[in-house]
């Protein structure tokens, strides 16, 4: 299963990458968290929505977690974002 680092950037958008170094140089808090079992690709999230593999730009602001496209965020997104504020 694929391994990743999940972190939140400087502006609170939730990345997962391959290199935990990129994941500690691009924190925004240095909180990161090793995930398997979440698709990404080119450091977003990605979920199926009907037919399509698409990514998830999940976004922190204080206590709110959004998507950028207003879709809904999957129960495991959404708490890994939890852990990551």
């Amino acid at each position: 299963m694929k391994k990743g680092y999940a972190y939140l950037d400087q502006y609170g958008n939730m990345h997962i990458v391959d290199d935990i170094k990129t994941a500690r140089k691009y924190s925004g808090n240095g909180k990161i968290e090793t995930v398997t079992g979440i698709d990404y690709e080119y450091g977003w999230p990605q979920v199926m929505f009907g037919d399509d593999r698409e990514a998830v730009i999940v976004k922190v602001k204080g206590d709110e977690i959004t998507e950028k496209e207003g879709r809904p965020i999957p129960k495991q997104l959404k708490e890994l974002a939890e852990r990551l504020k």
